[in-house]
């Protein structure tokens, strides 16, 4: 199992981006209805960036492109997360009436910096940390405070905020392998060990929850307005099936991508083995003839 989930790792990060390209169509609705007393444009950007970052994961760890791209993909990476965390802020801070202002977003990020203390790592493990821990929980939050001024539809929300919440620990806690406690101890490679799933599966599987929840959400919302609500249905039912063919897509893609990797690993070990059998050759030859020239000696 361990060996197979592996093997998909590529497919997974294009799932896994995937999952939170939903958002989007769901939060711009829900920002479009009478629920402004959150922000969810904030939610669509944490949708749009990580998604992204996710399929340009999908290309790292196909294709060989260099350290810039490492950078490049921390850099979105930490910019969704500082999406997701001024959702939760401003949402607590609009519905609670009290919250730090956005300069705490400017304070978390330079906190991220200390990471860097640890090399690039270090960089990744300490956005998670700071950025990703924290952004989630505080988003989970400002959707539980907005459950409690929508009784009939609370649920939902609840949920939402139960999804975000376990994505907040998946995406926040188990992070790549650094040098420093806990990543050190609680990494990837750790958690793989132990529950034989990769730790993107389980995110993946979180954004979905999250997603459903607040479609359903958005559904209900629709209660006094039937006529939008059969056309939601059917937009729903027309998203669904655009994901199934995506999926699909997506699928014969990372196998492209795959096999355009393998072969170039098949290429480099070919270009080793016929170095390797050039410095034999060379070797051999030398010895050939320190062997004739030896052999013109008597005393041999």
């Amino acid at each position: 199992m361990v060996e197979f989930l592996t093997r998909q790792l590529d497919y997974i990060f294009f799932f896994y981006g995937l999952t939170f390209l939903l958002l989007i169509p769901i939060c711009l609705f829900l920002r479009r209805k009478s629920y402004r007393n959150l922000p969810w444009i904030w939610l669509v950007w944490f949708g749009a960036l990580h998604g992204v970052h996710e399929w340009l994961n999908l290309l790292a760890f196909s294709l060989q492109l260099g350290p810039a791209f490492d950078y490049v993909r921390l850099g979105l990476l930490i910019i969704s997360f500082v999406c997701l965390a001024e959702f939760g802020r401003a949402g607590t801070y609009t519905l609670g009436g009290r919250g730090p202002g956005p300069w705490i977003l400017a304070l978390m990020t330079a906190l991220v910096g200390l990471g860097g203390l640890a090399g690039y790592p270090g960089l990744l493990a300490a956005t998670r940390y700071v950025l990703g821990l924290t952004g989630a929980l505080w988003a989970a939050a400002a959707l539980v405070l907005l459950s409690r001024t929508e009784a009939p539809r609370s649920r939902a929300l609840q949920a939402a905020a139960l999804g975000m919440a376990g994505y907040a620990l998946a995406a926040g806690l188990v992070v790549p392998p650094a040098p420093f406690f806990p990543a050190s101890w609680l990494n990837y490679d750790s958690f793989l060990a132990v529950t034989a799933i990769p730790i993107q599966l389980i995110r993946g599987l979180l954004a979905i929850a999250i997603s459903a929840s607040l479609c359903l959400f958005a559904e209900t919302s629709l209660e006094k307005e039937p006529q939008f609500r059969i056309w939601f249905r059917q937009m729903t039912l027309v998203a669904m099936t655009i994901v199934a063919l995506l999926l699909t897509t997506g699928w014969f893609f990372t196998q492209y991508l795959g096999n355009i990797a393998l072969l170039d690993k098949l290429d480099d070990s070919k270009h080793d083995a016929e170095m390797l059998s050039q410095s034999l050759e060379n070797k051999m030859g030398e010895a050939d003839r320190f062997v004739k020239v030896m052999s013109g000696f008597p005393a041999v």
